[in-house]
């Protein structure tokens, strides 16, 4: 649905997850590694674009475009599970992304389970997930959970068979 590159790292979201797709130029081709994010027993729920900028239906924008100087951006999927919506966020000034989970209570935490597939391992290290690939680790820092009155709901990740959720 949504598609944006940073570097030589994209992300993709789609309506049951999120992809990323790293890439490590060799001699004479490119080594591409992809990690899917799934959502399990989840409704997919509906997208909210807010300052849709750096995001595009199909289309990539680059770090470097002067148009992408000078915006911000967010996604919202909106109860992608019963009570929980997922937000996706292009920091402005360094590119990176991330994204947040928002919960109406915090049973609705419980509910967000995600399966990951394509890497090579997944391990937690000091409450970082660790993603290793042929291109080298992608490292994930628990998202920031928030209740509908924007409180902070202290979370841990748990790892169990290349699925995750959370505490």
């Amino acid at each position: 649905k949504y598609l944006y590159q940073y570097e030589d790292f994209k992300i993709h979201i789609r309506k049951n997850g999120f992809s990323y797709e790293s890439y490590r130029k060799l001699d004479s081709s490119v080594n591409i590694h992809r990690i899917d994010f799934n959502f399990i027993n989840s409704s997919g729920g509906t997208f909210e674009e807010k300052d849709l900028k750096h995001f595009r239906n199909i289309r990539v924008f680059f770090k470097d475009d002067e148009y992408y100087k000078s915006l911000c951006q967010k996604i919202i999927q909106k109860n992608v599970w019963e009570g929980v919506d997922v937000e996706y966020i292009i920091n402005q000034e360094t590119g990176a992304f991330k994204y947040n989970y928002i919960v109406s209570t915090p049973e609705a935490l419980k509910k967000i389970k995600l399966s990951i597939n394509g890497q090579e391992s997944a391990d937690i290290s000091n409450g970082v997930l660790v993603l290793s690939t042929t291109n080298g680790d992608i490292k994930e820092v628990i998202p920031e959970s928030f209740d509908a009155n924007n409180h902070n709901i202290d979370v841990n990740w748990i790892l169990e068979n290349n699925n995750i959720h959370f505490s």
